[in-house]
């Protein structure tokens, strides 16, 4: 199922990550950093009592981030539905758990700039720290039945619009 997913959401996850993570001044940084708040608050709404899986708060760690970078926290979007299904689920959480991978090289850009685990990348810090979370996630992907692909797929493609949306907003902008 990994595969699949993976296959079938590499235009848009390629156009977010176009947007996202490349960051080499604080500025850029701040609004990476504001983006992913919005985005993942947003998620972690959705997513809050999960019977699947438990997927990693981050929320508390950005509000941090964001006052370390001086950043007024915007509210958050909870446009994104509450109600989805057990393979919807699995979609969404492919793309929230699936971040993890790509912390590790945000992580280092972030200390590059002056920030850690203890002030203003606690968030990168928390997604990196329990390597273990994708292999288990990996095995709840395939014991999807097959016949629910289709709804994982759709859920992870809207999952990654939404992001994208995030991102681009020019309201994520420091000014």
């Amino acid at each position: 199922m990994r595969s699949v997913l993976r296959a079938e959401t590499k235009d848009i996850h390629s156009q977010l990550d176009s947007i996202t993570g490349i960051f080499s001044n604080i500025e850029q940084y701040r609004h990476f950093a504001t983006a992913t708040y919005r985005f993942r608050l947003s998620l972690e709404f959705a997513l809050d009592s999960l019977d699947i899986w438990s997927p990693q708060k981050l929320g508390p760690y950005l509000c941090d981030d964001l006052d370390d970078l001086g950043v007024t926290r915007r509210p958050c979007p909870r446009s994104y539905s509450i109600r989805l299904n057990t393979a919807e689920q699995v979609g969404a959480l492919y793309v929230l758990e699936g971040s993890s991978l790509g912390a590790q090289l945000l992580l280092r850009r972030a200390i590059a700039l002056g920030f850690d685990a203890q002030f203003g990348a606690r968030h990168l810090a928390q997604q990196v720290s329990e390597p273990r979370r994708w292999p288990h996630f990996v095995a709840l992907l395939d014991s999807l039945p097959e016949h629910l692909h289709h709804q994982a797929i759709a859920s992870a493609k809207r999952v990654f619009e939404h992001a994208f949306d995030i991102y681009r907003d020019p309201a994520n902008d420091i000014h």
